[in-house]
């Protein structure tokens, strides 16, 4: 597995946006279960922060991706 990712460096990013937005749904999730307003506040905006931040890499990844099948 580690020589197929050394080959394929392309699939490193898609990987660790899923692990970025795996996170942060889980930070969501767990905000919604805590009982004091001001944690659950601080939880819910870092979660949004990151999948918001996660979506960015995502866009920068396809421009990349398109800029390479287009050289």
């Amino acid at each position: 597995m580690k020589d197929y990712i050394r080959k394929n460096k392309e699939i490193l990013p898609p990987i660790m946006v899923f692990i970025v937005i795996t996170a942060s749904l889980l930070i969501l999730r767990y905000s919604l279960k805590v009982d004091s307003d001001y944690n659950k506040n601080l939880l819910l905006a870092s979660g949004f922060g990151i999948t918001i931040l996660s979506w960015f890499v995502v866009g920068y990844i396809i421009m990349k991706m398109r800029k390479k099948e287009i050289d």
